[in-house]
């Protein structure tokens, strides 16, 4: 082999590894390539959950604030409803307490007319039976008043005979 030969391999090869090389840095030129456009992604994909984070922890703040608030609002409620319910069976009670107040008053007042009613129907029975014993005086003095007349009536009777 000549000089010239062996020239010609060494352009040849160098040719050969040029392309090779070239080919090469071509490739590593679309994987970096890639590479930042991967970088680009993976990027967006923390800035969109550093917005997702950021959604979710207002949401979780917005249903902690809405179940406060909705126990807050019930306990409210709840106890406006309790208060109602006490102060009307405390009314219920004070109402209660009155008509059996009044239904005392009127049981009280009911035993004094009956009491009354009593002492009249004995002033009634006792004037009945002083009137049955002066009308039983009357009748036997009718008797006697009226026997004395039918002696006299004979005796006049007999006298014209």
């Amino acid at each position: 082999m000549t000089r010239e030969e062996v020239d010609a391999k060494i352009v040849a090869s160098e040719a050969r590894t040029d392309t090779s090389f070239a080919a090469l840095i071509g490739k590593l030129d679309v994987l970096i390539a890639r590479m930042d456009n991967f970088d680009l992604e993976l990027r967006q994909i923390k800035a969109d959950m550093a917005d997702l984070k950021k959604t979710i922890i207002l949401t979780i703040v917005s249903t902690g604030l809405a179940v406060v608030f909705g126990v807050a609002g019930f306990n409210a409620t709840l106890l406006n409803n309790m208060t109602a319910s006490f102060e009307s069976g405390k009314d219920a009670g004070q109402w209660r307490s009155e008509v059996n107040q009044r239904l005392d008053q009127t049981n009280q007042r009911l035993d004094q007319t009956i009491q009354r009613v009593d002492q009249t129907n004995q002033k009634l029975d006792e004037t009945i039976r002083k009137l049955d014993e002066m009308l039983a005086a009357h009748e036997a003095r009718l008797n006697e008043i009226s026997a004395d007349v039918k002696a006299l009536k004979q005796e006049r009777a007999s006298g014209r005979k």
